[in-house]
Formats: structure tokens, sequence, C-alpha cells
């Protein structure tokens, strides 16, 4: 139905859904919700338009044990309306060249959901199917989620961040959806410039220099941005400073788009930042233009036939027990960090049957999370290929060996162990596939990624 066909429908007074077999349905309506919805029963949207402010700080719809949300056909607007995180907020918390990113976390973290639990670990449960959202972050947090052939667009002018938050034992899922900014090429534009800064000022040895002398993510960003102003200068860059600002604390926010999802699979992610969180399973997904992209959280995880395209930074990191199989990773570039990291202590991380095609980083890309007392290697990289991977700073692209300590002795381990790989230690003269693939398939045979019409999902605006 045409959205000039919907009903328009303001809720200014609360409700109270109580438990019973019919509960409460919005149809064909174009709905905003300025008080509270109490609901221990059924609440359905269907075909219809919500707005809501994702950095409102407020409740809205309040989730009791035992009630049910679905969201069926729908279009979901985030409307910032000047209470969102943009490039002009980011540059408003700065102070010459610096940048408070304390304040900026302690904001996301502290925002409450426009759908969330009354008490906490409240068995509630939301569906959500053939639905698109834009700009939606703090949108959801609630036990369960099942997310279906969805789409989630955010602006290249909003932080996007705790969009759905799910309980990690709930067994949450994602399937079949899209999630994209609208416009990245700006990103991977400041994402190119910010993987070759050293390149570019490599023979300043002034500026290496105080690179060597940093002690802090602030020092840091400073000297960035003293090199993006001379970086903009000399190229006649349309860039702005509130550009990269914008993408330096995007790429540094610790809350997660999507968190707690006990499955993700056949979905696609395209130029996002700080993606998934406390995932458990990621099967048959690919990954654009992304920066990174998964934290394992508490719980043992499996990483099965995904493909890494052009992504950067940290791309798996784990504390617990990993495994990553079948998996593709093509032009990838990292500065300062390591692209596959963990896991710690006891718990072990297998890499098996991966290709890795076009690495470009200035320290190592896989390596042990395990500081302590050893006990044989802790990760194991099991017949793997390497092409075109060049690494500077004279370090390897598999950190095997690390440090273990205790009060009174220190001594170098075996911590991760190589087997049946090849193409490690040749000596490529660049960091990038001679080649992508536009499709891939998984173990089964099916396209990886998402399969749906996006103009398909949602209310037609």
């Amino acid at each position: 139905m045409p959205v000039n066909d919907l009903e328009k429908v303001v809720i200014d007074k609360p409700i109270i859904i109580p438990q019973g077999r019919n509960g409460t349905k919005y149809i064909n309506k174009e709905i905003e919700i300025e008080t509270q919805i109490f609901c221990e029963g059924s609440l359905v949207f269907e075909n219809c338009i919500i707005n809501y402010k994702p950095f409102e700080n407020k409740k809205r719809i309040i989730l009791k044990e035992g009630s049910d949300v679905k969201i069926l056909n729908c279009t979901v607007k985030g409307i910032t309306d000047g209470c969102g995180i943009t490039a002009s907020y980011i540059s408003s918390l700065s102070s010459g060249n610096n940048i408070d990113e304390y304040e900026l976390n302690e904001k996301i973290s502290d925002t409450i959901s426009f759908i969330e639990y009354e008490n906490h670990y409240d068995k509630c449960n939301l569906e959500i199917n053939n639905s698109y959202f834009t700009d939606c972050s703090c949108f959801a947090k609630v036990y369960k989620i099942a997310v279906n052939n969805s789409v989630f667009e955010y602006s290249t002018k909003e932080i996007a961040a705790k969009s759905l938050y799910a309980e990690r034992e709930s067994k949450s899922s994602i399937t079949n959806c899209l999630i994209k900014f609208s416009d990245n090429d700006n990103n991977i534009e400041l994402g190119d410039y910010l993987n070759d800064y050293t390149d570019n000022f490599i023979g300043d040895d002034e500026v290496k220099d105080e690179f060597n002398k940093l002690s802090s993510e602030e020092e840091t960003t400073k000297l960035i941005l003293n090199i993006f102003n001379d970086y903009v200068q000399k190229n006649n860059s349309g860039l702005s400073r509130n550009d990269l600002l914008f993408y330096l604390i995007s790429s540094c926010v610790k809350e997660r788009i999507f968190n707690g999802f006990k499955q993700i699979s056949y979905s696609t992610f395209n130029g996002v930042f700080s993606v998934i969180g406390e995932v458990t399973n990621v099967k048959s997904c690919d990954f654009i233009n992304c920066t990174n992209l998964l934290s394992t959280g508490y719980d043992s995880a499996n990483i099965d036939d995904c493909v890494f395209v052009n992504c950067r930074q940290n791309l798996i990191k784990s504390n617990h027990n990993f495994s990553v199989n079948n998996c593709a990773i093509f032009n990838s570039r990292t500065r300062g960090t390591v692209g596959i990291y963990g896991p710690s202590l006891k718990n072990k991380g297998k890499i098996k049957n991966c290709t890795f095609d076009g690495l470009d980083v200035d320290s190592s890309f896989i390596e042990s999370g395990n500081n302590g007392g050893f006990d044989g290697p802790n990760v194991t990289v099991e017949n793997c290929t390497f092409k075109n991977c060049v690494a500077s700073n004279g370090v390897d692209i598999i950190s095997k060996n690390k440090v273990s300590s205790s009060l009174f002795n220190w001594k170098e381990a075996t911590a991760v162990s190589v087997h049946g790989c090849n193409g490690i230690n040749t000596d490529y003269k660049t960091g990038k596939a001679d080649s992508v693939p536009k499709e891939h398939k998984d173990r089964n045979g099916d396209i990886i990624g998402a399969k749906l019409d996006e103009n398909k999902v949602g209310v037609p605006l």
C-alpha cells in the first residue's frame, strides 16, 4: 500500500496490552509513539511506517515477561531531529585536534532503546520480517530477536550502534538480511587514505619519529589529523576534517550494531563499522568494505563459509574458543592491529581451509591472544592458502611465537602452529589480490550473502 494511503496515528496516551489471544494490531498505519506502550501480550505492526528518535533515550514500547512483538512488512525510520550522533556532534566534542572518545561511547552505551524489556532477562520476543530500517540505532533491546529478509540502511553521517541487542543464550538469529551504509564511497576513500598514511609519509623521518613516541589513542588521533590536514592541502581533496573525525570515531565505537545473536547467516554487510558483538555462529555471510567486524564474546564461536572483501582492522576478535572454516579474505589492510586475534588463556582457536589473498599489514594478521603460561600452541592454522600477502616493519603474516611470562620466568614459546599451508613466506611485491570473484558459494553450493530484492522490502516511501 502506498504511503499516502496509510492512516496517520499518533499514540499520545499510555497503552497497556494485557495477556490474551487477540492482542493489539496496527495495520496500514503511519505511527508515531509519543508516550509508552506496556506490553504483556501480543503487539503486531503490519504494513506500517514507524517513526522514532534513536537517541531520545526513552523506552517507548516496554516488554514484560511472555510478551511478543511482530514487525511485518514495515518501514522503520530513525528520525534524529538534532538528537542523533552526527559528524557535527562529533566535531563539537573535539578540542583543537583532540577528541573525547570516552564521552561519545558513554553517551551511546547509556542510551535506552525504543523497544526494551522492563526487567533484565524478562523472556520476551521480537520478530522482524520483510522490513526496511533506516538510521535505526538503539532500536530494540529484548531477550530474543528473530530477523528475516530485512534491510538495515545507515547514512554516512550518522553513528550506527546498538540497533538490535539480544541476550546471548536466547538463540536469536539474523537470516537473509542486507546491512549497509547508503553511500560508503566517502568511507572507502577515507579508509584507503588512513591505511596508506604511513606509506604516504614513510620518507618523513620527523613524522616517523613522532609515531614511534605515541602512547595513547588521543595522541594518535591528533597526529593523524595533522597529517590529514597536510594531505588534504597537498592533494586538493574534497574530504573535510569533519569527515575524518566521523570516520575515526565511527571505527572506535565500542557498541556494536548487533549484539548477542546465536546465528547470523546468508546476510550481506556493506560499508559498516563495528558490526557484530557476542556472536556464536556466522555462516555464509559476506562482508564488504567493513571495519572492526566480529567480536565473539563469552561463548565458543564458529565462522563458516564467509567472505571478507576490502575489510579493515579487526576482522575477528575472540577471547574464547573459535573456529574459522572455509572462509576467504581478499584485500584486507590493517594498521596497528591484528586481523584475526585470540583466544586467550587455555581456549583454542582453529583456522582451516581458508584463502588469504591480498593482505597488507604492519603487524601480524593472525596472532594468539595467550599472554600467560603456555601448554602448547592454542591456535592452529591448517590447509590455508596465502597469496599476495605483504607485511612491513619486519613482521610475519602469522605471529607464531609469543613471550610467556610468570613472576620469575620469561620464555618464548610457540603460540600458533601452522600445518599444510602454502604461500606464507613467498616474497610478494603487492598486498592486493589479482582479482576478486563477484560471486561466492559455500560448501553446500548456495550463494554466500543476502538474496533479497530490497525494493520489495517494507512499505514503499
